[in-house]
């Protein structure tokens, strides 16, 4: 026989012995020569095995259970009450659990004795599941936790059954992940060792007869120096030992990741808070003036604002014209400082080399891009964002560049550029380029460039690495 109800209130004390009680849900082993013996006809879903429990899929198999029990349904409300689904709901997942239950009916044996049996069970929309002892088993491991951790594996009423559509699911969804985060909190390395095979999932992963559980280590600790014992508990501990050092790497990960986000958000908080002070200050100035401030230095001239009445058509043919000009510069702005940086970021070579033509030829090919051409000194509007024409021509401002002046005008160039990128982004930067003309109209290619330019903008300046490098060059005779 199996019990089929294996729990605390069916285990009694008479005289000096312990006994089970309440046979009610006990029925035969199956055998090769007799497979029609099934469990589940009584339960308490609280110690039932994950093979017990079944989701119903869809409105139909819901239907199928409750014509199965329409009779319960009509006479027995509280047996109703016990094995009608149970809800799970989390967000907008929804399952109905039940037991894997039937109805009996009384038949006659071939010795003429009278058997339950399942009445028409082929119209329940699951299989019933044959009487083993890998039923009593699970059972039996669940009580084992209870004594060891001082709590039930899952919530239970006081008959112990399962307390809500949470628990059916956590017991239906049952897995190595689960049973080993359990059984963690036991102490005891042999009760844990028997527990991870009582509470496997799998049926023919149980121990097969409780011979074999009460042979256990647990149990009989028999010939605590034989071999035999000696290596089980050493694969125990060393699995232990395993599953620790595992536990220990995961929880430094953790550590780890929580100390790199840590340190970001830090420095995105500083970076907001830079920004937030750059910007509440571009806006304080802007309010407070009443006449430009701001000024940026070209090294060609903008052509005045288009006359009003020219269509689109004009005006995007107008922003082309701009376009390499203002896709040059910023190339050349950006190369200067990036070509300076890379050149003295081993000062170890810098020092051995930077009186080579190597050295020299790059600071004269940096310096190509600005030396011998004039350079026009535009005033900004702060409240357009755009560059101020004047008629009368006192603006631009005509600078005449030399040699020792370009690495004066490039911080002047990056100053004024990275106003502009602060005050409106990179449409701000790019309207500098084409004042006048609408945003919808500037060449797609010159907002992508303009979207580099602005996150090369916020890295720090090279102007100081130019002038070491020109500064050395010159005093060996190369400038």
């Amino acid at each position: 026989l199996i019990h089929g109800d294996l729990k605390f209130l069916n285990v009694v004390r008479y005289s000096s012995r312990v006994r089970l009680i309440d046979l009610d849900a006990s029925v035969p082993m199956c055998t090769e020569d007799s497979t029609s013996f099934y469990a589940g006809a009584k339960f308490s879903s609280g110690v039932l095995p994950p093979e017990m429990i079944y989701a119903l899929k869809d409105g139909d198999e819901l239907k199928q259970f409750e014509v199965y029990f329409a009779d319960v349904i009509n006479s027995d409300p509280q047996l109703w009450t016990k094995i009608q689904p149970t809800l799970f709901k989390k967000g907008r997942k929804k399952k109905k659990y039940v037991v894997k239950t039937f109805l009996t009916t009384l038949i006659e044996d071939e010795d003429g004795d009278l058997i339950e049996q399942p009445r028409s069970h082929s119209s329940l929309p699951y299989q019933l599941v044959h009487s083993s002892p890998s039923l009593d088993i699970w059972s039996f491991g669940t009580m084992l936790y209870a004594l060891c951790t001082g709590s039930p594996l899952f919530k239970v009423s006081r008959d112990d059954d399962l307390k809500d559509g949470v628990d059916m699911h956590e017991l239906s969804t049952w897995n190595d992940d689960k049973k080993i985060k359990s059984i963690a909190e036991v102490n005891d390395p042999m009760a844990k060792d028997l527990l991870s095979k009582l509470l496997s999932r799998d049926p023919s992963d149980r121990p097969s007869t409780f011979t074999e559980v009460l042979n256990h280590p647990f149990f009989t600790m028999e010939g605590a120096g034989g071999d035999t014992d000696q290596k089980l508990l050493l694969e125990i501990l060393k699995k232990q030992e395993e599953n620790q050092a595992m536990n220990e790497m995961r929880m430094q990960n953790i550590m780890d990741n929580t100390i790199e986000l840590k340190s970001m958000a830090k420095e995105t908080k500083e970076k907001i808070k830079e920004s937030t002070g750059v910007l509440c200050e571009a806006i304080f100035e802007a309010t407070e003036v009443s006449t430009p401030t701001c000024f940026i230095i070209l090294p060609y001239r903008i052509p005045p604002p288009p006359e009003g009445g020219q269509d689109d058509e004009s005006l995007a043919n107008r922003a082309k014209e701009m376009l390499d000009k203002a896709e040059g510069f910023m190339d050349n702005v950006t190369n200067l400082t990036e070509k300076t940086s890379s050149f003295i970021s081993n000062p170890a070579s810098f020092a051995m080399n930077f009186g080579s033509s190597m050295f020299k030829g790059k600071v004269a090919e940096m310096k190509s891009k600005f030396v011998d051409k004039e350079m026009f000194m535009y005033l900004v509007d702060e409240h357009t964002n755009e560059p101020v024409y004047d008629p009368s021509g006192l603006y631009p401002k005509v600078i005449e560049t030399k040699s020792d002046l370009v690495d004066k005008h490039l911080p002047m160039m990056r100053v004024g550029l990275q106003a502009m990128a602060v005050m409106n982004g990179a449409a701000g930067l790019a309207s500098c380029f084409c004042p006048g003309i609408p945003s919808r109209l500037v060449p797609k290619g010159l907002m992508e460039k303009a979207t580099k330019f602005v996150d090369g903008l916020d890295k720090e300046s090279n102007v100081e690495d130019y002038d070491v490098v020109q500064g050395e060059v010159d005093s060996q005779g190369g400038g």
